[in-house]
């Protein structure tokens, strides 16, 4: 006997049985998470995120990228908008490298490393890394971005279509959008200041 796979669908969802049951299973959801205090994170990167916390959680930065003050002003924003509280450091205290070079026709402008990643998903270093390549597309502004997203892939932001720099080269042009916005400030104060473990 064929059926309709709607009809079908519909008829074990209307199920009486079956209705308390899935609003009973969303309930039990619902109270864990509030009892374990998690928040769930629009746009964290799975879980990844530097082992640090705090009002002011501490990031020790190396530059040594050919376009620095581009760099500069792309982690400026994230210390100055949010918890993350940025210092330039030696390379071997460093907990976020910035660099840059030509990689070639690699298909990327800006990429974010992750090393060190435990269970927890802390990081024990990161690097935001520019593309020299794709220089002719990209203004002080456009570079700006770059370094300004992937920093914040260090910090554990995922891409986001909120209007700044993580969704620059996805959602926007870079070279307009190359600030954070309130958004990300949110998301990075919540991961680092009330949910780290």
């Amino acid at each position: 006997m064929k059926r309709r796979l709607g009809t079908f669908f519909n008829r074990r969802l209307s199920a009486p049985g079956k209705r308390r049951l899935s609003i009973g299973i969303v309930l039990l959801l619902l109270a864990a998470n509030l009892l374990v205090g998690t928040r769930v994170f629009a746009h964290q990167w799975a879980n990844y995120h530097i082992n640090t916390y705090g009002a002011n959680a501490y990031v020790g930065v190396y530059n040594y990228a050919y376009y620095w003050y581009e760099a500069n002003d792309g982690l400026y924003d994230w210390h100055y908008n949010t918890v993350m509280d940025l210092w330039y450091v030696d390379y071997n205290s460093s907990t976020l490298v910035v660099y840059d070079g030509n990689w070639g026709n690699t298909g990327w402008a800006g990429l974010a490393t992750l090393h060190g990643i435990d269970g927890y998903g802390h990081i024990s270093w990161g690097s935001a890394v520019y593309n020299w390549y794709y220089d002719y597309a990209f203004t002080y502004y456009g570079k700006q971005a770059i370094f300004c997203q992937e920093a914040g892939h260090v910090f554990g932001l995922d891409h986001s279509n909120d209007g700044g720099c993580m969704g620059a080269g996805y959602w926007y042009n870079a070279n307009y959008y190359y600030y954070t916005v309130a958004h990300n400030w949110n998301d990075l104060w919540y991961m680092y200041r009330y949910s780290h473990h």
